[in-house]
């Protein structure tokens, strides 16, 4: 039975466990209970970076520089220069003469409609060059499409990361918590990676990696570090002890008493008595980062275990006068008695 405490609260057990003056309860009895820690550097550190890779994701999504080109050329004496950025569902063009620029923007998606409807209308064969642009328009529609697909869904799993990581760091932890950056990142730069095998050549013109792009593949390497930074701090460190005393089931300012059977070298596993009230209780307790987990390997009321101490045997140290007596009175007889 798993369920959340304040650390140092004292457990009220059933009945059934500590009934009787002097059963003693073994393995009817396991329970688990999670005792939250504070708030971590670490956590508040992956939250960050969660944060920053959601704002990173969605600029990436809303500009238009995933691929990019840059020309300039001399003819007749005239400067021309021209600037090519293609995004997820969009793509402009900027050409310059001597200084005169005309932007012209269009969406990739309706592009390519706009021209198989043409074609179909002017009956041109399937075999004419024409229809090579119509389907490079095509499958460039295909890839943005299925990039922001993918890169909208991993930022939604970060989202839902940071509300778990932002939970862990008040003190309620679930199972994957840590871990669960990853599935943002992965979705993200899986996004990124679809799309660049999806997308087509455009005609003649070379197009390279534009900053909206390296802005998604960094939103995702930032989330996918943070799904693994807790994991390699335990592996770069396992032999560090924390500072202060090690893992305990209870608080410093709690009534109860703890006392301290096993500790590990690094303090993060501990075997602990605890005396509740009546009740005594033999746990493990395991500490990570942000949780202590503390299992319950024995209980048993503290009167169970009276019939074992030396209370019962005080009768022998009162009359030992009475002993010596005897004893020595034993001794005399072997020499008087033939």
């Amino acid at each position: 039975m798993t369920a959340p405490v304040e650390q140092g609260a004292a457990k009220q057990l059933p009945d059934s466990v500590v009934s009787g003056d002097t059963t003693i309860h073994t393995g009817d009895v396991h329970q688990t209970t999670v005792v939250p820690e504070g708030p971590s550097p670490l956590g508040w550190f992956n939250l960050g970076l969660v944060v920053i890779a959601i704002i990173l994701a969605v600029t990436s999504m809303l500009t238009d520089a995933w691929l990019v080109d840059h020309s300039e050329d001399e003819v007749l004496g005239f400067t021309i220069v021209s600037d090519i950025q293609v995004g997820l569902d969009d793509m402009s063009v900027t050409a310059c003469i001597d200084g005169d620029c005309e932007t012209s923007e269009s969406d990739i998606g309706d592009e390519h409609d706009d021209c198989k409807k043409s074609l179909e209308e002017l009956e041109v064969d399937s075999d004419d060059e024409a229809w090579d642009s119509c389907n490079e328009l095509g499958q460039l529609a295909t890839a943005g499409l299925t990039g922001i697909i993918l890169i909208s869904l991993g930022v939604v799993a970060l989202l839902g990361a940071g509300a778990l990581l932002v939970m862990s760091q008040l003190g309620h932890l679930f199972p994957f918590s840590k871990l669960s950056p990853l599935a943002g990142g992965v979705l993200g730069l899986g996004g990124v990676l679809v799309w660049w095998v999806l997308h087509p050549d455009i005609g003649d013109v070379e197009l390279k990696l534009g900053w909206s792009a390296w802005v998604a593949i960094t939103s995702g390497a930032l989330a996918v570090l943070a799904g693994l930074s807790p994991t390699i701090h335990r592996l770069q460190s396992p032999g560090e002890r924390a500072p202060g005393i090690g893992a305990r089931a209870l608080e410093e300012n709690e009534r109860d008493r703890e006392f301290v059977i096993r500790e590990s070298s690094t303090g993060d596993s501990t075997m602990s008595l605890i005396w509740v009230n009546e009740l005594l209780r033999v746990v493990n307790v395991e500490r990570s980062v942000g949780e202590t987990k503390v299992e319950d390997r024995f209980m048993t009321r503290r009167e169970a275990l009276s019939g074992f101490s030396h209370e019962r045997y005080d009768w022998l140290d009162t009359y030992r006068s009475l002993w010596w007596v005897t004893t020595g009175a034993g001794v005399v007889l072997l020499f008087i008695v033939p």
